[in-house]
Order: C-alpha cells, then structure tokens, then sequence
C-alpha cells in the first residue's frame, strides 16, 4: 500500500514539476532586440502563472528609455509584445505582432542555435512602417 502511494505521489509530482522552455517557446531573460528600428533589449522579468503572457521591461539603447513591455505567446508561437511608453510620450504605447519563429544559426551570435520571432506588422506611436526582431538563444 505504501509503495502505491509513494509511487501516486511520484506521478503526481512529474506532471506538475515546470519543465524546461521548448523551442520557440518565450521565457525569462535579457534578448537582443529590434524595436521599430532602433536596437533594443528586452528583459523578460516575469510569467503570469502557467499562462503564455510575458511581463519585462524594454531598453531602447539610442535613448536610454526603459520601458514597460506586455508580451502574449500564441499557439502558433508568434508573439504579440506591447511597449508602454513613459515619459514626455507617457500614456502612448506600440504594439508589434510576430510571425510564427524561425529557428537558425547566427554565426555572427556565437555557436549554437537562435529562435528570431520577426516583425509582421509593427504599429502605434512611432512605428508604423518600421520593422522590429527579438532573437532568443536556445539551450
């Protein structure tokens, strides 16, 4: 009887435990980035639970600007990430929708591969006809 439980217990514990980012899956951390043409990084500070919705923050590295990012993950993969714009533009915000990523080698990156979720449509203040890239290293 004890050994059942045990072993109930071990199940139960495997389907629960969080597993690791699958390919082409958003997760926490610093990423290379292309903001309505400027280069940007942006840090992936938290996840609303088990949900695909992303919170960080977004270094546009021209202007010093550090600002609030929204970032929701699809089933397709594709990302839509809203910027929320601080300062004299407070209250303004730009919305990049993603393709589905592509996953490659970037030998200009380093070795190993790269997941890079590119710009389908790029809107709001500031970035209609820009385009815009986040490229997550995998492994």
């Amino acid at each position: 009887m004890r050994r059942a439980v045990a072993l109930a217990v071990l199940v139960i514990c495997a389907f629960t435990l969080p597993s690791a980012a699958a390919q082409g899956d958003m997760r926490l951390g610093s990423f290379t980035a292309l903001w309505c043409n400027y280069n940007a990084r942006i840090d992936i500070q938290s996840r609303e639970g088990t949900s695909w919705i992303f919170h960080g923050r977004i270094l546009i590295e021209a202007t010093g600007q550090y600002d609030r990012i929204w970032i929701e993950q699809y089933s397709d993969n594709s990302l839509r990430m809203v910027r929320y714009l601080e300062g004299a533009n407070a209250g303004a915000t730009q919305t990049i929708q993603t393709h589905p990523p592509q996953t490659s080698v970037l030998p200009n990156r380093g070795p190993g591969l790269f997941t890079t979720f590119a710009s389908e449509r790029d809107y709001g203040f500031g970035c209609e006809g820009t385009r815009s890239w986040i490229i997550i290293p995998e492994g």
